[in-house]
């Protein structure tokens, strides 16, 4: 399966704190995305593209291509390009950096 880290928001005292595991995630583990604005697009493992394909056809998204920023190296992805996928030092598959994973909401007045 997919790993995605927690985050908890507490609010105590007035103070707020938010707390997220230490990941064992590097930039030498990246395998998955861009972590760097497009200029480096990763899909370089088949078992990570399978995993990421699963997750977002569940979520009915569909596969599209990408280009890097410098339209050398066109690369099919199966999120936005910002995702973040990662094989950890511990051997799991990691997602990082899914805010733009859905369409932003429409705030409330």
């Amino acid at each position: 399966g997919l790993h995605y880290p927690l985050m908890v928001l507490v609010d105590y005292r007035g103070y707020r704190l938010i707390a997220m595991p230490l990941l064992p995630v590097g930039p030498d583990t990246l395998i998955y995305g861009s972590s760097d604005a497009g200029k480096t697009i990763h899909a370089d493992s088949m078992e990570m593209n399978a995993r990421m394909k699963l997750a977002t056809s569940i979520l009915n998204l569909r596969s599209h291509d990408v280009w890097n920023s410098e339209k050398t190296n066109c690369v099919q992805l199966h999120g936005p390009i910002d995702i973040e996928g990662h094989l950890g030092r511990d051997g799991r598959y990691y997602v990082l950096d899914t805010a733009r994973l859905f369409p932003p909401a429409i705030p409330v007045k």
